[in-house]
């Protein structure tokens, strides 16, 4: 763990012990999983008019909620990902192409 009196760590875990990783103690918050439409919805607002939102982009983003699980913290950091783009449609089918074809080598990786 980073040593030092400034900055925050997050700890993300499905492992109800990970807090007794952290010497001194620290805060613990249970974050459940989104909807399926909250998941969705928040991968849609990526695009500043939503309204227009194309049927397929509206798909795409409940597929890659669905991908990542309803996990809050992939759902915002893809949405963060694929919003700082100029053409933010064309990247959210793209993330989801190289999400599904890497994925597993993702999951395997032990040192994220």
């Amino acid at each position: 763990m980073p040593k030092g009196a400034q900055g925050r760590l997050i700890i993300t875990s499905y492992n109800k012990q990970s807090p007794m990783l952290v010497n001194g103690g620290c805060q613990q918050a249970r974050v459940d999983t989104m909807t399926p439409q909250e998941g969705s919805m928040v991968l849609q607002h990526m695009s500043s008019d939503i309204g227009s939102l194309s049927r397929n982009i509206q798909q795409g983003c409940g597929k890659l909620a669905q991908r990542l699980a309803y996990l809050p913290l992939a759902i915002d950091l893809a949405s963060s990902y694929i919003g700082n783009d100029a053409i933010p449609e064309q990247v959210l089918m793209q993330y989801l192409e190289d999400y599904n074809r890497h994925r597993d080598e993702l999951l395997r990786m032990d040192d994220l």
